[in-house]
């Protein structure tokens, strides 16, 4: 019957089962525990058989086929025991666990494992809930996470409910965003109001200047008027001389009786003149106020004055008062009295009989009235400014403005005060302006009209600024650098402490104590930067001559001279222009006389004052201003000075040092009112161009240069910009003693005068003339080349060195020049090629430009050889004087401080690039998090594992099934590494391309300056160190947001570590790329770089996954993926981090002291192929992260940076040629000799060559190597 047969069944099961259990306790020799299992699972099986056998019998009397019952009937699976779905077998899940701990010793596999009512297996503890035994399960508590399995509640999440199902996100990380939503609403609505308020300003200014209109006329007339009344006494000193003179030649001389009929006189109203008129001035007293017409110098009414017809017997008055005491003046009559021989010139001497102008004033008269009438002065040369004559023209029009420049500078105690007054009451009347504006919201609410007037001078000031001086009357009359070093003296005066010119106050007793004192002194002959001049110790000055100078260059692999066989001399103290055609050669001589040749070969002779010597030894003495504005956008005008003399000046130079060179250099180049003003570039507003033009040479200033090369430096600029410029650099020969060589095109007659000496090239490279610039003319009009009337002699020059003009031949007898240039040059092959060439070809046309041009270089040549000793001398080295006295810079780490500095502050310059591009890279991860939502670190994957491994004593029979055991973890990878691998990538390429332009946006700039003798290792250092801590701080905001999206069960510290290494590789890679492609495709390089290789090289797809790449037949693979992925680290440490926080039942940790019997390569870990280098480390639960990454990370970007550096240190101009001679010089002394040579750049270089080299081994050891038990991170 049914109960035997079940019967029978049990006790043979029981039989076999006792056997087993047998055989393993003979083995184990764990033989009490095994009988007490097996006899429990007996008794157990027996009391189910005898219920069944029961059941059986009760049941006999149903249905009418017996064989039914034959077929046992499903019965439930108690809570806690699974059962066998063949048999009735049941079987313990707590005896499961125990065997599985004890008896394998597979430590706690089993753990949180739940074995409900009818289930043939166990099932996981479901998420939200832990399970301490199989028959027990308990909702998880408040403030912590329970995922699949849990058999204790250890996961902390302060913000989870009771029987969360999810990792909940931080509180902190909603308040956060709620902030930077606030943040950007308030920016938002900031950006509004600034635009609504720029053009309300705008509103009313333009309000104000309707309202000021009639104001600022009367202003302008009471300036007019004001100035006449200051420059009266000046005006009746002159009058008073005249009628002196008068009295005096009165009978002696008929000339006298001219100087009778003026005189100066009150205006009579019964005053008439011979006619029988009125007195034309009478007349003219109501429509004359102060104007003076500019056409002819003289004012409304003027045209009603005596004139020359009127006779000498008139008499005819220069000045006078009406009856509103308006001053009148006539600047044709008193050029009239002067002019006693009817030249229309007057001389300067015969000007200053009358004027008595001391020494200063009346320099500054003459270069004021020249200048004004756009005629250059030099007002070193005395004999120049004595033969000087002043044409009718210029005397009527600039007359009063020149005698009133003059007049200020003489100045009493008295007159200063007066002085002090007008500068308070017109910085006092900016200031009410201001206020105006800025209070007219309030007004136009009202309904009121602004009333200017009424506030005018209601604020009262009664200290000044050095700086308001600047902005004050005296720059009308004062030129920047004089009302520089006048403000220094002042400074000096007043605080021996120093302190920049512009912070310090003065009183309006001080203001007249030290302003007379200190006038003469600022403003005399030698003001400009004579503090410059004396500190740089210029003595007889730079001297460079050079023979036989060539240049060549390979083309197509052929050597070309690009300057051809020149002889010449930059004199010291000169200023020497080089002009040509295009493709001349203009800028390749003015590098190779520079230094700066590095792409080809100079050869030649080369003297520095007569002595034969090397330019590249005296670099720090070198200038060269390119032809580009290569300067700092992001900084002020005077920021970028104060960088360049901290770099370029002498080591021991102070701050406040080199602040003062940069006032003077600024003052010295106009550019002070603009120093705080950021220079811009294209698309970013900024200064003027020929602003930037003089901060250009100004970078160059800043190191106190003996000689300065320019590149072009008038190109670009109108020719009022270009005039300025010019007369700058001029001044500098004059007053500084610099020698100056620049390239110049087309300049107008004015510029080209400023030239001392004047070099012509031809094509070629070919010198066509070297010499003064005033007798070039005459050179080539022996060549019978003629001058167009009207023609600019710079432009005629420029199209006879290119060939275009032809020259005139004509009869009779030449001139041995003009002779030898007929014979041997052009026409000497016009005539045959004439013949050849039919018709006015585009070809015949060049083939005589060539010849002409050849024929200009022969005739050059021979003129040059033809030169007497004494006529050859300019050309020829002078005699040896002392070399110029070499200084030491700054030295490497003194350079990365500087360099750090620079570069932050152009960071906090681009806040708003910076602010776009962390927005952008934050948003993508904020993007990608929040569609990902929150881990999920387990899922709901329960074991399928048969009923026979489970109960089985054989443990081989259970590890087969171990993935299975595991999968409810493992299968949560897979998706934790995706999410890796899109976040990494993005992250990647947006931080890579961010990154880049700290390359690509200041190429320029590094090339400069370490063309000029920066180190350049000093330079990629700084960038490094800067961009660390932006892109780092643009990572840690990824990882805040990225953690508080993904709800992450590893620490904040761990994730934030992870971060950082992706974006430190990230940023390396970039650097490397940036610096070995063009600029132009640099961002597709980067972008293409970034996702390829952190896509295909990550170890998260193939062909490069975790098995290919832990495969230990395929470490060359290994090495690479570590080598060139920039999320290799990233995609893997997120995952890892993420199962070292889960029990050891998931398979990924285990406790080393409770499962020694696990067999090797069976943990999670393994089956994933994941961190195969650290196989125990990883394995041991932690919830503080894993760090095996760190450090190959770390090693390989700083590996890529080092090779970085090389390449980009050989990129620099000036390393490469330097390198080659120094490394020739070692071939015949010791290294140790030369070590000098090697302390800045050279020696650098050698370090990164051996530290890349020897972190590049380093990282490949330590990608591949796999760290034993007791060195586990």
């Amino acid at each position: 019957n049914a109960t035997d047969k079940h019967s029978g069944t049990s006790t043979m099961r029981g039989d076999n089962h006792q056997r087993r259990l047998g055989r393993r306790t003979r083995r184990n020799g764990k033989q009490t525990m095994r009988m007490a299992n097996a006899n429990a699972a007996t008794s157990s099986s027996a009391a189910f058989s005898a219920s069944g056998a029961s059941l059986g019998r009760s049941l006999q009397g149903f249905g009418s086929n017996p064989l039914d019952f034959l077929v046992p009937e499903p019965k439930p699976c108690p809570l806690g025991f699974i059962c066998s779905s063949f048999t009735d077998d049941v079987y313990p899940c707590k005896l499961v666990q125990d065997k599985a701990y004890t008896l394998f010793d597979f430590g706690g596999i089993h753990s949180g494992m739940y074995c409900p009512e009818n289930k043939t297996t166990f099932v996981n503890c479901p998420v939200g809930h832990y399970c301490p035994d199989p028959s027990t399960k308990l909702p998880c508590p408040s403030g912590y996470f329970c995922p699949h399995k849990t058999a204790v509640p250890e996961q902390k999440c302060k913000d989870c409910p009771e029987q969360s199902t999810k990792m909940a996100r931080a509180k902190w990380g909603d308040d956060l965003m709620i902030a930077l939503a606030c943040f950007l609403i308030i920016l938002y609505f900031a950006f509004l109001w600034s635009h609504w308020y720029g053009k309300r300003k705008a509103r009313l200014r333009a309000m104000e200047e309707r309202f000021l209109s009639a104001d600022r006329e009367k202003a302008i007339k009471q300036r007019e008027r004001a100035r006449l009344a200051r420059i009266r006494p000046r005006l009746e000193e002159i009058a008073e001389r005249i009628d002196a003179e008068i009295q005096k030649q009165k009978c002696n001389s008929s000339h006298a009786r001219r100087f009778s009929d003026f005189s100066l006189e009150e205006v009579d109203d019964d005053d008439d003149d011979d006619s029988g008129n009125d007195n034309p001035k009478r007349t003219s007293r109501v429509a004359f106020d102060v104007e003076t017409s500019e056409g002819n110098g003289k004012e409304s009414g003027a045209e009603d004055a005596p004139n020359k017809e009127y006779g000498i017997h008139s008499r005819r008055k220069f000045m006078g008062f009406d009856l509103d005491g308006n001053i009148w003046f006539d600047a044709d009559i008193l050029f009239d009295t002067l002019d006693a021989d009817g030249s229309e010139d007057l001389s300067y001497e015969e000007l200053n009989t009358f004027m008595q102008l001391d020494g200063v004033e009346l320099v500054h008269f003459i270069t004021t009235m020249n200048e004004l009438g756009g005629i250059y002065v030099d007002d070193e040369d005395e004999s120049t400014m004595n033969s000087l004559l002043v044409p009718r023209h210029i005397f009527t029009e600039h007359f009063l403005e020149a005698l009133e420049v003059a007049s200020n500078f003489s100045c009493t105690k008295h007159e200063a005060e007066l002085l002090f007054d007008e500068i308070c009451a017109a910085k006092a009347e900016a200031k009410a302006k201001n206020e105006t504006i800025e209070n007219g919201k309030s007004r136009r609410r009202s309904g009121s009209v602004p009333n200017v007037g009424s506030r005018r001078g209601s604020r009262k000031v009664s200290v000044l600024y050095i700086s308001d001086l600047f902005d004050s009357k005296c720059a009308g009359f004062m030129s920047e650098a004089q009302l520089n070093a006048l403000a220094k003296k002042i400074r000096d005066a007043k605080s021996k402490k120093g302190g920049s010119i512009h912070d310090i106050a003065i009183t309006r007793a001080e203001f007249a104590t030290y302003y007379p004192k200190m006038l003469e002194d600022a403003t005399g002959r030698d003001h400009r930067l004579k503090d410059f001049r004396e500190k740089s110790n210029f003595g007889e000055g730079f001297d460079v001559s050079f023979t036989r100078l060539c240049l060549s260059v390979k083309v197509g692999g052929k050597s070309v001279n690009v300057v051809n066989n020149l002889t010449g001399r930059l004199q010291a103290k000169t200023m020497t222009a080089v002009m040509g055609g295009s493709g001349s050669g203009k800028t390749s001589l003015l590098n190779a006389l520079s230094g700066r040749a590095s792409y080809g070969e100079v050869s030649g002779t080369i003297r520095i004052n007569g002595i034969k010597s090397s330019i590249e030894e005296h670099k720090n003495e070198v200038g060269y201003v390119p032809q580009d504005d290569i300067v700092y956008h992001e900084l002020t005008v005077r920021e970028n000075l104060i960088y360049s003399g901290r770099f370029q000046l002498k080591v021991g130079t102070s701050k406040q040092e080199v602040a003062d060179l940069a006032d003077e250099v600024l003052a010295y180049l106009g550019l002070t009112k603009v120093k705080d003003s950021i220079v811009g570039a294209v698309g970013k507003r900024g200064i003027s161009g020929g602003e930037r033009k003089r901060v250009n040479i100004g970078i160059e200033l800043m190191r106190k240069p003996q000689i300065l090369f320019l590149d072009e430096p008038t190109s670009g600029l109108d020719s009022s910009s270009a005039m300025l410029l010019t007369k700058c650099l001029r001044s500098l020969v004059s007053n500084s003693g610099i020698t100056v060589c620049g390239v110049i095109h087309q300049p107008r007659k004015y510029i080209f005068d400023l030239f001392h000496a004047l070099i012509l090239l031809t094509d070629g490279g070919n010198m066509v003339y070297a010499g003064p610039t005033s007798q070039a003319e005459e050179y080539f009009t022996k060549l019978n080349y003629v001058l167009p009337s009207g023609e600019g002699v710079a432009d005629w020059l420029i199209d006879v060195s290119s060939g275009r003009l032809r020259p005139v031949r004509r009869g009779g007898v030449q001139n041995a020049l003009a002779q030898s240039y007929y014979q041997k040059g052009p026409a000497a092959g016009f005539g045959n090629r004439r013949k050849a060439a039919g018709g006015n070809t585009i070809e015949k046309s060049m083939e005589r430009a060539k010849i002409t041009r050849q024929g200009l270089a022969r005739a050059w040549n021979e003129y040059f050889a033809g030169l007497s000793h004494i006529d050859k001398e300019q050309f020829l080295p002078p005699k040896r004087f002392g070399l110029p006295s070499t200084r030491k810079r700054p030295g490497f780490f003194k350079q990365v401080g500087i360099q750090t500095r620079r570069n932050f502050l152009i960071i906090r310059r681009n806040w708003s690039i910076k602010f776009i591009d962390t927005c952008f890279i934050v948003g993508a991860v904020a993007l990608i998090s929040g569609l990902e939502g929150v881990f999920d670190i387990t899922e709901d994957l329960d074991p399928l594992i048969p009923y026979e491994a489970l109960v089985s004593d054989d443990q081989d029979d259970l590890i087969p099934f171990f993935p299975q055991l595991f999968a409810y973890a493992m299968s949560a990878s897979a998706a934790m590494q995706e999410y890796a691998l899109k976040v990494g990538v993005i992250t990647a390429v947006l931080v890579g391309l961010a990154a880049s332009r700290v390359i690509t946006s200041y190429k320029l700039q590094f090339f400069r300056e370490s063309a000029s003798g920066y180190n350049p290792f000093a330079y990629f250092v700084s960038i490094n160190l800067s961009s660390t801590i932006e892109h780092g701080s643009q990572i840690l905001l990824c990882s805040v947001v990225g953690y508080w999206l993904r709800g992450s069960a590893a620490p904040i510290y761990a994730y934030f570590v992870d971060f950082l290494l992706l974006g430190w590789l990230s940023v390396s890679w970039s650097f490397l790329l940036s610096v070995v492609t063009p600029t132009s495709s640099t961002t597709v390089v980067i972008g293409f770089f970034m996702a390829f290789f952190g896509l295909l090289f990550s170890g998260g797809l193939a062909p490069a996954t975790y098995v290919e790449i832990y495969d230990p037949a395929r470490k060359a693979l290994a090495a690479f993926c570590g080598l060139v992925s920039p999320t290799r680290y990233f995609i893997e440490t997120s995952a890892v981090n993420e199962h070292r926080t889960l029990p050891p039942q998931s398979g990924f940790t285990y406790i080393a002291s409770e499962a020694f019997g696990l067999p090797a390569d069976s943990t999670s870990f393994d089956f994933l192929s994941l961190a195969q280098n650290d196989q125990y480390g990883v394995s041991h639960r932690s919830y503080r992260g894993w760090y095996w990454s760190v450090l190959p990370a770390v090693i390989v970007g700083l590996a890529i940076r080092c090779i970085c550096g090389i390449i980009l240190a050989f990129e620099a101009r000036q390393v490469v040629m330097p390198l080659r001679k120094a490394c020739s010089k070692q071939l015949a002394k010791p290294f140790w000799s030369q070590f000098d040579v090697f302390e800045n750049v050279f020696f650098w270089l050698f370090v990164a060559f051996v530290t890349a080299a020897y972190l590049v081994g380093i990282s490949i050891w330590l990608i591949l190597r796999k760290l034993p038990v007791n060195e586990t991170l």
